[in-house]
């Protein structure tokens, strides 16, 4: 059950992404595909909020500086 629900936060993540462009939930969204990934090694919900999270907040740490040099290049 939970793999729907981790699938529709990815879902609704990729939606504000699209609508905002604006690089806000775009690490949610890799997060929240991490955990749905996980979910199929029947883990715990534990697990896969951990997952979400240190996926997320990598994701944010890792390549939200990148993001940002090339957007501003490309104005």
């Amino acid at each position: 059950m939970m793999t729907i629900g981790w699938l529709a936060a990815f879902v609704v993540f990729i939606g504000i992404e699209i609508g905002t462009m604006a690089l806000t939930t775009i690490w949610f969204a890799g997060g929240a595909l991490a955990a749905f990934l996980v979910t199929f090694t029947d883990a715990g919900i534990e697990l896969q909020l951990a997952v979400f999270f240190i996926v997320s907040l990598a994701l944010l740490i890792f390549t939200r500086p990148f993001a940002l040099s090339l957007s501003t290049r490309m104005r």
